[in-house]
């Protein structure tokens, strides 16, 4: 899996431009090269003037592997017939170079330019990659690398004379290499981490009911974060939460970075308790329960049940294939059997129960069942899978499904209250979502007072 990155600098002109990067780009790599071989601003912005690349090297140049051979030198029948040191000497020697879309591939330039320092953070906030590095000023009206995180820029070095003594913004790159001070940060951040979750539980009395106050985070070799359970403070609903330690955040200042996590866990878990489908298709669901009826009614059975929902399954593939396929027609394509439901789903069914399920799919399209207007597009859309990946009751993935779970559960899948904002009527969630935009606030408050001194070095 590629690391990906951006890189930014100030132009000649004052404005900032940023191009992305695609491989390799975490600190020991990509930043350890842009601060020991990018240092000037003459060089950094040369990089940003070849566009987006594949990944850095110490050198601006093409390698000679790429002159000789072109992108994909590797799978060049030339190349393959070199002997093996030789393609060895070439490919080590690629790892030195910049490899860049637009010149070495042919592919448009793409590099983007922002007004300011603020703009270039305002766009990193919902297209930022794992690694943000920019380049401005320090105190010194030097040029210097920055990691950008979420709480503000972090001045990279890479000085094996200095580790350990760095705390606070800066980034020492030699500690990288360190095993015994990187384990000693690792478990510093660890600590910090479960300290801060048992204080935030016990300020906000976020344990379960009859002991409010005690909540008691944990670290979880296995999968390598820290857990707490935490609970509304009015219904008592418990709250599953999962730190990751995470590896681009190499600072102790994680605040911002977990709060961020622990929002999103509860705003994830609020967002089942709402149905998967809307009030206003209450109708047609209620439609497609009497069809689901219908076709257990079919089974020569006391019990009159459709088994593991053959019969209806194969319904819904029926439906599904004539929508795949009328789209299919409308954009001029030819579909594959394998992207076809319904023959596969007939061979689980009983022949008789085919026979009336395919006469019931017939008196569907001609719209000739009694007090049903459901149509094959209907169908076709209450039993696709919601995207996203979000899931709805009892971990439900289609309409229907979280409709009939309810319904089987004793609730009344039209009850208005369960289509109200759980967000609003969580104690907890105002609670996670209060403390974090203050602390955004106070990232971004510092991240401009920053930005002031990147740009001009005063």
């Amino acid at each position: 899996m590629t690391t990906g990155f951006t890189i930014a600098t100030i132009l000649k002109n004052g404005k900032i431009g940023m191009i992305y990067g695609y491989a390799d780009g975490y600190l020991a790599y990509t930043g350890r090269i842009l601060v020991n071989h990018y240092q000037t601003f003459d060089k950094a912005r040369k990089l940003i003037n070849l566009g987006e690349l594949e990944v850095i090297g110490q050198s601006l140049d093409p390698s000679e592997l790429v002159l000789r051979y072109g992108w994909n030198a590797t799978l060049n029948d030339s190349f393959k017939k070199l002997p093996q040191d030789e393609q060895k000497r070439l490919y080590d020697d690629n790892r030195l170079h910049v490899s860049a879309y637009h010149r070495d591939r042919g592919e448009e330039l793409r590099i983007n330019t922002f007004k300011n320092i603020p703009q270039y953070l305002n766009f990193l906030k919902d297209n930022g990659s794992e690694f943000n590095y920019f380049q401005g000023y320090n105190s010194n009206n030097k040029p210097q690398w920055n990691l950008v995180l979420n709480d503000g820029f972090h001045p990279l070095i890479d000085d094996i004379n200095s580790i350990g003594k760095f705390n606070g913004q800066a980034l020492n790159l030699a500690e990288l290499d360190n095993d015994e001070f990187w384990d000693k940060q690792f478990e510093q951040k660890k600590s910090l981490i479960i300290e801060f979750l048992k204080t935030l539980g016990q300020e906000y009395h976020l344990g379960d009911e009859g002991q409010t106050d005690e909540v008691e985070p944990f670290y979880d070799n296995t999968y390598g974060e820290v857990k707490v359970n935490f609970y509304d403070p009015v219904s008592f609903e418990e709250f599953p939460i999962s730190i990751q330690m995470s590896s681009d955040d190499v600072t102790l200042n994680f605040v911002h970075s977990v709060l961020l996590q622990i929002r999103h866990s509860v705003s994830k878990q609020l967002s089942h308790k709402l149905p998967l489908y809307k009030h206003d298709d209450l109708p047609k669901l209620e439609q497609m329960n009497e069809i689901k009826d219908e076709i257990s009614n079919f089974y020569c059975t006391k019990s009159k049940e459709d088994p593991r929902n053959v019969g209806f399954n194969y319904l819904v593939a029926l439906c599904q294939d004539q929508k795949a396929q009328e789209n299919a027609d409308k954009n001029g394509l030819v579909l594959q059997d394998w992207e076809l439901d319904a023959k596969n789903a007939s061979q689980l069914v009983k022949p008789y129960i085919k026979k009336k399920v395919d006469k019931l799919y017939s008196d569907l399209k001609k719209q000739k069942l009694k007090n049903i207007s459901l149509t094959i597009n209907d169908i076709s859309e209450l039993n696709d899978e919601v995207s996203c990946g979000k899931t709805g009751y009892y971990d439900t993935h289609t309409k229907f499904s979280d409709y009939m779970s309810r319904l089987v559960r004793g609730q009344n899948p039209a009850d208005p209250a369960q289509f109200a904002d759980p967000y609003l009527n969580s104690k907890l969630y105002c609670i996670i979502n209060k403390f974090y935009e203050q602390v955004v606030m106070k990232d971004t408050e510092h991240k401009l007072e920053q930005a002031v001194v990147l740009a001009s070095g005063k």
